[in-house]
């Protein structure tokens, strides 16, 4: 098995007070689909969500990856996010394995503009190596795979929270 992580941190602020962005983004349907697409949320429980992540491909590979995530209030200003399930909706190679987590907070704390938010979140991956892949150091496999995961997280988190702006924006007024 070959075990990736990454993690990513954003901070930024918000016009509105922590109470109102708390119930602003949970269970916030339309906001899921507005970041990831309507055709990759699908709602399991009142707090639970699958996240088709996306289609990756090379040499012939494809993986079609979907993690199942639990959205929790922990208290009035810490929203979490933790994965409860991955899984291939496809996968082209058989002797291809892949266990993925996620944990995400959100801290929020009130400011005299409204609220200044911290969102943290780590991914790992374990992944079993193709066997294409065998003969490739698995140092350079190891580093090539958490530059893609890093890149990845920092793409979504940096496209979060112009979308969470936006939409409190629009419901503000």
């Amino acid at each position: 098995m070959l075990e990736l992580e990454a993690q990513v941190a954003r901070e930024f602020r918000l016009p509105e007070p922590p109470e109102r962005v708390v119930t602003f983004v949970r269970h916030n349907e339309a906001l899921l689909h507005r970041i990831l697409g309507a055709d990759r949320v699908a709602r399991l429980s009142p707090a639970m969500y699958r996240f088709v992540l996306g289609r990756y491909g090379a040499f012939g590979f494809t993986l079609v990856p979907a993690l199942d995530m639990v959205f929790e209030r922990v208290d009035d200003l810490l929203l979490q996010m933790t994965s409860v399930g991955c899984q291939f909706l496809e996968a082209t190679h058989r002797d291809f394995a892949m266990d993925a987590g996620v944990s995400a907070s959100a801290v929020l704390r009130p400011i005299s503009e409204g609220t200044a938010a911290r969102i943290e979140a780590i991914t790992r991956v374990n992944v079993e190596v193709p066997a294409f892949l065998r003969l490739v150091p698995r140092s350079i496999l190891t580093a090539a795979g958490n530059a893609v995961i890093e890149a990845a997280m920092q793409g979504f988190a940096d496209r979060i929270i112009p979308i969470v702006r936006d939409e409190m924006a629009a419901t503000a007024r």
